[in-house]
């Protein structure tokens, strides 16, 4: 009989297998191997739920952990990922159950950032809600830009611009598909970390991941755009929580699917960036 329970560190092999075979070929086993290998936290506490038929996966619903700290305050993300069922056993409540399990843990601010639409009833019956449902696209401006702003590229080279902490998120994604940089203009700055796709047929994609200083960022965010996105087709894309009120140059545009996360006292949406996550682990574009 099949039966949900906590995934082990015995089931990464089986789970990888199964997740390319059943969920994505076009994913390498060992791309799959990174949502449960990644090097940021040395001890996982679990790596989600599987559904078990006699030793053999049918179901997975991972979860990337990360321990963070934000505004003086430590917490913990886990960010879920790779959520499928195997056809035959998608009766009786099985996706429900993976859940039940992936988001059993009360002190853990759980995120979701490329469900289905089809999903969203179900993460809202495990405690998560909406984080963001729109962005802000900004294009290299016709003109020069407004004022004066330095962009710095490179973790080596933006290094010594960084605390301690923010130091440690470069760091971390130093092997991953993540292009740091930081903004300057006059004594303020901002550390901004990307993700670059470039899609055939349409423009190339610089998401925000990470911004490390609003205000700064909302004020030269087409400046930014003009040092950051290459000549061609490109676009500078910004969930909104990462930008106060008067986003200038910016075009609003909803997000396909909002993001969703489940609060925890004391942490703001704002919070919650989009680190440590299945996005850089698979190299994902976000939707």
């Amino acid at each position: 009989m099949a039966q949900a329970r906590v995934a082990g560190a015995g089931d990464i092999d089986a789970i990888c297998d199964f997740l390319h075979r059943e969920m994505s070929a076009e994913i390498p086993v060992e791309s799959w191997r990174r949502l449960m290998t990644y090097e940021w936290l040395s001890v996982k506490p679990d790596f989600g739920s599987v559904i078990d038929d006699a030793g053999r996966i049918v179901g997975y619903l991972g979860v990337i952990y990360a321990e963070r700290r934000c505004n003086g305050r430590s917490f913990t993300t886990g960010n879920l990922t790779s959520w499928y069922v195997a056809r035959p056993y998608r009766q009786g409540g099985a996706a429900m159950d993976l859940l039940r399990i992936s988001t059993r843990r009360r002190n853990v601010a759980y995120t979701s950032f490329t469900s289905t639409a089809k999903a969203l009833p179900l993460l809202r019956l495990a405690g998560l809600r909406s984080l963001d449902d729109a962005r802000y696209v900004w294009c290299r401006g016709a003109g020069p830009g407004t004022g004066p702003l330095k962009v710095v590229a490179g973790a080596e080279k933006i290094a010594p611009l960084l605390d301690s902490s923010q130091q440690r998120l470069v760091a971390d994604h130093a092997a991953l598909p993540v292009r740091p940089y930081v903004l300057s203009a006059g004594a303020d700055e901002c550390l901004v970390m990307l993700s670059v796709h470039e899609k055939a047929g349409g423009p190339a994609r610089y998401d925000a991941l990470y911004v490390g200083n609003p205000d700064v960022f909302t004020a030269n965010a087409q400046g930014f755009a003009d040092a950051v996105l290459p000549a061609g087709p490109a676009e500078l894309s910004v969930d909104s929580r990462f930008l106060d009120e008067g986003a200038a140059g910016g075009a609003p545009q909803a997000i396909r699917v909002p993001r969703y996360y489940r609060p925890i006292p004391d942490l703001e949406p704002r919070d919650i960036d989009i680190l440590y996550s299945e996005i850089q682990l698979l190299d994902l574009t976000l939707w």
